[in-house]
């Protein structure tokens, strides 16, 4: 089975990959980015930020070939609501018991308020080939936090609060 939250010890952020997986430019001070093959890379000041916050369930893996640089994880885990989504899968692998293709809504969750103040990462593997991670998502308070410290904008995360408008609390 292929872990598609293994962290590659041999990471190191260089000019070759001037963009990361969303298209947008990559530099050594981006707070956060995306590696072409999904994994979420921090820098030494969003990890201060997460640390100086407390928040809990949030692991962040050194990189020995780039000091500066993070494997940011997510431990706080959302399930979504599966029978309300619009989950498409493709061609599973018997050997690796993945699918070649995730993809689809993944709008509703199993949750019955907005998420509390951190990070929490949803219980579906999304993308296509071994490029597939799970969607990194914040409580609304935090994404206060993070625009107000100058460290990230919305688009880095897929924010929960506004399809909860839609689920009956």
């Amino acid at each position: 089975m292929l872990d598609f939250q293994s962290t590659n010890l041999k990471y190191s952020l260089t000019k070759s990959a001037p963009k990361d997986a969303s298209g947008s430019p990559v530099t050594p001070h981006t707070a956060l980015s995306l590696t072409y093959d999904l994994r979420a890379i921090a820098t030494q000041e969003f990890k201060a930020f997460c640390q100086n916050e407390g928040f809990s369930g949030v692991r962040f893996i050194a990189l020995p070939n780039d000091p500066k640089h993070f494997h940011f994880m997510v431990d706080n885990v959302i399930d979504v609501d599966e029978s309300r989504c619009t989950i498409k899968r493709e061609e599973y692998c018997s050997v690796c018991k993945n699918h070649k293709l995730v993809g689809g809504k993944t709008d509703f969750w199993n949750v019955t308020e907005p998420l509390a103040d951190g990070f929490y990462r949803g219980n579906v593997l999304k993308g296509a080939g071994n490029a597939k991670r799970f969607p990194i998502y914040i409580g609304l308070s935090t994404q206060i936090k993070l625009d107000k410290a100058g460290l990230i904008k919305l688009n880095a995360f897929d924010l929960i609060y506004g399809p909860l408008a839609k689920v009956p609390l």
